[in-house]
Order: C-alpha cells, then sequence, then structure tokens
C-alpha cells in the first residue's frame, strides 16, 4: 500500500530530524581519551566540548554554561613566573559575577598564604564570619580592634591579661561590674541590668 503525500511528509520529517541529530553528534577516541560534542549529560545538559580520558579524569563545557575541570589526584595552577610581572599585577584572579565562590576542602585544611593577606568586604551590609568547633587563635607581634561598636563577650570566662594593661574610655566613666553587685550607674542603665536580671517587670 502506497504511502499518502501527508504520510510521506511526516516520514521525511523523522528521518530528517534523526539525520541532523546523527551529524550534530561528534566523538573522536584515542588511546588514552576521548573528545566528544552534542552529547547528552543526565546531570548537566548537551556538551559543547567533553575531554575525558580514560581513568575519568576531564574538561568539559556544556551548553548551559557549566564547566567541569577533573583531575583524580591533585591539580596546580602556576602563574608570574615571567620577570617583568610588577608587586600590584594580578597573576592568578577568580572572580563570579554573579552567585557565591565556594572553596571547600572535605577532608584537609584550606590554606592561604601571602607575604599579605588582605580580605575585604565591598557591600555597605558586608559582614566577615570566622567560625571554628574549638579554638579560634590569632597570634602576632601587634593585634589592633577598631570598630564604632565593639564588643568582647564571652559567656562563661573572659581574661585580659597584659605586663601593663589599660582600660580608657573617651566619652564616659569607666564601668566595672559583677554578677553579684549591681553598679547604679545612671537610671538607664540600672533599668537595663534589671530587666536582664528578671527582677524589673515594665
Amino acid at each position: 500500500m502506497p504511502f499518502t503525500q501527508a504520510q510521506e511528509s511526516a516520514l521525511r520529517r523523522i528521518v530528517q530530524e534523526e539525520m541532523k541529530e546523527t551529524l550534530e553528534y561528534f566523538r573522536m577516541s584515542r588511546p588514552g581519551f576521548a573528545i566528544e560534542s552534542n552529547a547528552e549529560s543526565a546531570a548537566h545538559g548537551t556538551t559543547e566540548f567533553a575531554l575525558t580520558t580514560d581513568s575519568h579524569q576531564c574538561l568539559h563545557f556544556y551548553d548551559q554554561g557549566n564547566c567541569i575541570l577533573g583531575s583524580n589526584k591533585s591539580m596546580e595552577i602556576v602563574s608570574g613566573e615571567d620577570d617583568d610581572i610588577k608587586k600590584d599585577d594580578v597573576a592568578i584572579g577568580i572572580w563570579a559575577e554573579n552567585g557565591d565562590i565556594h572553596i571547600k576542602a572535605v577532608n584537609g585544611k584550606l590554606i592561604l598564604e601571602g607575604n599579605d593577606v588582605v580580605v575585604n568586604t565591598n557591600d555597605s551590609e558586608g559582614q566577615i564570619s570566622l567560625t571554628a568547633n574549638k579554638t579560634l587563635y590569632e597570634k602576632a607581634p601587634d593585634i589592633k580592634l577598631e570598630g564604632t561598636n565593639t564588643q568582647i563577650f564571652g559567656k562563661q570566662t573572659a581574661d585580659v591579661t597584659g605586663g601593663s594593661t589599660s582600660i580608657h574610655s573617651q566619652a564616659t566613666d569607666v564601668e566595672l561590674t559583677s554578677g553579684d553587685q549591681l553598679e547604679l550607674g545612671n537610671v538607664l542603665s540600672f533599668i537595663d541590668a534589671a530587666q536582664k536580671l528578671t527582677l524589673f517587670q515594665a
């Protein structure tokens, strides 16, 4: 039974689509590595360029904008070896126009080392948070803390020890209080202290 014109057109269209997908797919295999393009990936979609070694090390680019660079043991990025590199020139730059930069050592140390180490926030509400499960250790010949409002709080113990120790208040008298002795000070500070001690009901 011969095909109708509509059936023949539909069949031709199916064949052309299948041929287009076949013609656009590229694969080249050599001992040790393979290169693919327009292959489908379950995790990242269509590949633009995918270089994969026999030991599953890779450099992959995907249509949706992802890039994966993977090695099985270690990876080194080396730059700045030319003699004409000046002091403030950028030898290696990592930028993210949008989104976060996440650096994580799952089972090892994260080490940042340089002649100077500078950590800045650019946003007007920017914060720097340092959190440790056990100890936060700082050591230097000179340590300076400066802020519009500076608070040092020890939930259980706070020790301040120095060869010589100075406490200076620029605007008001120095106030020293303890848990067993409530210093009245001014009325507002008394009310605040009493509320914290649950001795005052507003």
